[in-house]
């Protein structure tokens, strides 16, 4: 569902993740270890998804595109929820552009206690950032994180689950119960 009254989406900073890149292509160039001509076309490189690049700034206007479009055709959205789209040519880290509308909005408001705030996300410092809003109803979203086997994956402590045990099943129970 929908928020009734708020979305806010934020995307990563541009300008300071532009200039870093910019400052390590010229070392490297100058250290000989990077062509200052481009080599044809490359393939995709995931590393592109990153503040200050082209296809984070696409991504952007696109985003603003499908938002727009929402709130024209869904039933949902339209009437419902103002939306708001930080995108990376906004300076800031999302979760913090986030935080800082939530104190803005709180330090207006005249029955605090009326607000609730939900923020989605796998950055560990979300924790910390909900703790210290001191918001009597914050609540934080974050996906369960699935390891696979092998060099890095974490180390089982207690009890191991006996064979064919249904892990997802033993790990709800311990979700309830917290």
């Amino acid at each position: 569902r929908v928020p009734r009254e708020l979305q806010q989406q934020a995307l990563r900073d541009a300008a300071n993740a532009k200039a870093r890149r910019s400052q390590a292509e010229n070392a490297a160039i100058e250290a000989g270890t990077l062509s200052a001509e481009p080599q044809g076309t490359p393939p995709f490189d995931s590393n592109c998804i990153t503040p200050g690049t082209e296809f984070l700034y696409k991504l952007g206007q696109r985003y603003e595109l499908w938002i727009e479009q929402k709130m024209r055709t869904d039933p949902e959205w339209m009437g419902g929820p103002s939306v708001i789209f930080s995108g990376a040519d906004v300076p800031g880290e999302g979760e913090h552009k986030i935080m800082d509308y939530i104190r803005e909005v709180s330090a207006k408001s005249t029955s605090r206690d009326e607000l609730r705030h939900c923020m989605y996300g796998l950055d560990a410092d979300l924790i910390m950032l909900g703790m210290i809003t001191h918001e009597k109803h914050f609540s934080l979203l974050r996906e369960r994180q699935r390891f696979q086997r092998g060099r890095f994956a974490p180390r089982r402590r207690g009890k191991r689950a006996a064979k064919g045990a249904d892990a997802k099943g033993a790990d709800a129970k311990g979700a309830d119960a917290k």
